[in-house]
């Protein structure tokens, strides 16, 4: 599962990254307040990580299934239609996946 939560925190640093080069071209679109870190994100960053150490461990056996690549990059292309990501989140996603398949390690 380490492989999977790095692949998380380098997805992470690829969209911050390309989202400050972005507000850095285009001011205008940088966001005007700060969200609250203590009541907004933590909470929600704890519940993410959660619900993902669940996911990883209830799917342990598909993931290592032969099928594990195809059915993971269709499920991430299905998400990223359905959540309309632009360029960069694809980017992200596609950063954030690579280890899914491949790490199947208790921890």
């Amino acid at each position: 599962m380490q492989a999977v939560f790095q692949d998380q925190i380098e997805a992470n640093k690829l969209v911050q990254r390309g989202l400050y080069a972005r507000w850095d071209a285009h001011p205008e679109e940088r966001p005007t307040e700060r969200p609250d870190l203590v009541k907004e994100v933590r909470p929600q960053l704890d519940r993410i990580t959660a619900e993902l150490l669940t996911a990883l461990k209830d799917t342990q056996r598909l993931r290592t299934s032969p099928s594990c690549e195809p059915r993971l990059y269709g499920a991430a292309a299905w998400s990223a239609y359905g959540h309309e990501l632009d360029v960069l989140h694809l980017k992200g996603l596609r950063r954030a996946v690579p280890s899914v398949c491949s790490d199947v390690t208790q921890s």
